[in-house]
């Protein structure tokens, strides 16, 4: 999977940069000379023309009035080829358009909201029909009413149709693409996210998800999916989606970085940006048209917090030595950079071409191939922590029910087996154990008890012996038979019995006196491992009393001992 998704994200990549390459220029705009009139009331255009204080020379701010008339001078000719008039298409009520026909006459037409928005071209902007082929025109009248942002009359202005459908065109084509590598990235984190139960591949994917959304509305493109759609539904959905992209960055940072990489408190520094970036674009939504002229501005200035914040996080896990923040700001320092012209922009401190808005969407469309390449190779990272963690913790445990003198499994791990009915227990003792450690020291005991362990343990490994050894304390070991009845099992353990004691003479040529080994069998019935346990512990001391040296054990049928006493030497 990982690898069809990398190669679909490289040629998705290709194609955009190619796309970018090989598009339109920017709009061939007719210069035009702008005069704008301010009033507290709302005028006709014939009131409006006979209104001293017209403004021919108005700066940024002097568009954001509630009742204002912008007056287009267009330059002298007759248009060659059909002309729209294009503007930014965030929510307003209605507007009207008059033209000035060089031939004395005017065109009046008012446009709705829903009817502004049947016009949508590329991007955040309408294209309303102005001049048809061979029309003059002088000057062009325009109001906004309803606007809640300057930009709607700031960036008015005339182009060729056939220039404004070419760019719409390709441009559209454009950010399909971004789309498609953002729904790559969101269905691929998402599964992961699922799959792996990886808490930073979901909030990934519902950034990214978001972030498809608003590419969806920002460019229009969300108008050929739904086109009844108003322009106050296209403009919260922009607003909205992109807050709420934003505000995944904080939890994704901090699930993707090291648990060590950040503070508490620079956590919920983390958060706390998040909260404010999500929370702007539903306050946009929610209060947004009763503010007029401010609300945009406020909503850019809710993403400053984050600016700082991110750097601030960046230096601070750079420092403690985290690994993951450098694909963070491989990822995030070219959208951060861009987004900053974009917040500037929302704070109407200067204007610029929309085409350079491409700039943002690629940034975006890329750090999110970035960090969902970043998130496979945390990915890979955390299963090798955790393969290691595992391996650890298992060779803790090894450890733990392993005896450290033999080898062997200990008591603990004896007592967490699972025994399954109808195998049998032996329990083994080293005859005179005591008096070897009295009269030839500890050492000389445990080389006896290691000897002992060596046996057993390739006693277990060899073919036709069906054992498992345990060393449960002192001289006394544990083994678990698997036998058709307790004859053979009783086979199978003084077979053991004898091997034991070569064994340690081989091992311990200085030990004074032949080791000798009693046992006790028993089966493993209805009453579980406890009175196996019993049965065994008592059929050893039956050994013991009749003289060690000997296997004792129950025959299932009547319940009588046997003993097979070690055979003397000839």
């Amino acid at each position: 999977m990982v690898g069809v998704v990398q190669r679909a994200l490289a040629a998705l990549v290709l194609a955009v940069l190619l796309g970018l390459t090989l598009s339109a220029p920017a709009r061939a705009a007719q210069p035009v000379s702008r005069c704008v009139l301010a009033s507290d009331q709302a005028l006709t255009l014939d009131q409006a023309r006979g209104t001293p204080g017209w403004n021919c020379q108005p700066r940024a701010r002097d568009f954001a009035h509630e009742h204002l008339w912008v007056r287009l001078g267009l330059p002298p000719g007759r248009a060659s080829e059909p002309q729209v008039l294009t503007s930014d298409a965030l929510a307003f009520s209605a507007i009207d358009v008059v033209v000035s026909l060089a031939d004395g006459r005017e065109r009046r037409a008012h446009y709705t909201a829903d009817e502004v928005a049947r016009h949508w071209t590329l991007g955040t902007n309408f294209a309303l029909p102005l001049l048809a082929k061979g029309e003059q025109a002088t000057a062009v009248w325009l109001r906004v009413t309803g606007a809640i942002d300057r930009n709607n009359t700031l960036m008015a202005t005339v182009v060729p149709e056939r220039v404004d459908d070419a760019a719409r065109e390709q441009g559209l084509v454009l950010f399909a693409l971004f789309c498609g590598m953002l729904l790559i990235v969101a269905v691929y984190a998402l599964a992961l996210s699922v799959a792996l139960k990886s808490p930073f591949s979901l909030w990934h994917g519902a950034m990214v998800a978001f972030l498809l959304l608003y590419t969806l509305s920002s460019s229009s493109l969300l108008h050929m999916a739904l086109p009844g759609l108003g322009m106050w539904g296209r403009s919260a959905t922009s607003y909205l989606s992109l807050s709420f992209s934003m505000a995944m960055m904080g939890p994704l940072l901090v699930t993707f970085l090291e648990h060590t990489a950040l503070p508490r408190w620079a956590v919920r520094q983390a958060y706390g940006a998040s909260i404010i970036a999500g929370m702007a674009g539903v306050l946009f939504v929610a209060v947004g048209p009763l503010f007029p002229f401010v609300s945009r501005p406020l909503y850019h200035v809710a993403f400053i917090p984050a600016v700082p914040c991110f750097a601030m996080l960046c230096v601070m896990a750079w420092r403690r030595g985290s690994r993951a923040i450098r694909v963070v700001a491989l990822a995030w320092i070219p959208p951060v950079a861009v987004g900053l012209d974009r917040v500037m922009r929302g704070l109407n401190l200067y204007v610029a071409p929309a085409e350079w808005d491409y700039a943002f969407y690629l940034a975006m469309a890329l750090q999110s191939v970035v960090m969902a390449a970043g998130i496979t190779w945390r990915i890979g990272i955390l299963r090798q922590e955790r393969d290691l963690a595992r391996a650890k913790e298992r060779a803790q445990e090894l450890l733990a029910q392993t005896d450290m003198l033999t080898g062997l499994p200990n008591r603990r791990a004896f007592d967490q087996r699972t025994w399954r009915r109808g195998e049998y227990l032996a329990i083994l003792d080293a005859d005179h154990f005591k008096r070897i450690n009295d009269r030839q020291g500890h050492r000389t005991g445990d080389e006896v008890l290691v000897a002992i362990g060596a046996e057993l343990a390739r006693c277990t490994t060899e073919a036709g012996m069906t054992l498992t050894a345990f060393r449960l304390g002192g001289e006394e070991f544990a083994v678990a038979v698997t036998a058709r009845s307790a004859s053979l099992a009783a086979l199978q353990v003084n077979v053991l019995r004898h091997r034991l004691s070569s064994a340690v003479a081989v091992a311990v040529p200085h030990l004074r006196y032949p080791l000798t080994v009693s046992a006790g069998l028993a089966v493993v019935g209805d009453g579980g491992m406890t009175d196996a346990y019993h049965a065994a512990d008592l059929a050893l001391y039956k050994a013991k009393n009749a003289g060690r040296d000997r296997l004792c054990y129950e025959l299932d049928q009547t319940g009588t001992a046997l003993i097979f006493p070690r055979p003397k030497a000839a």
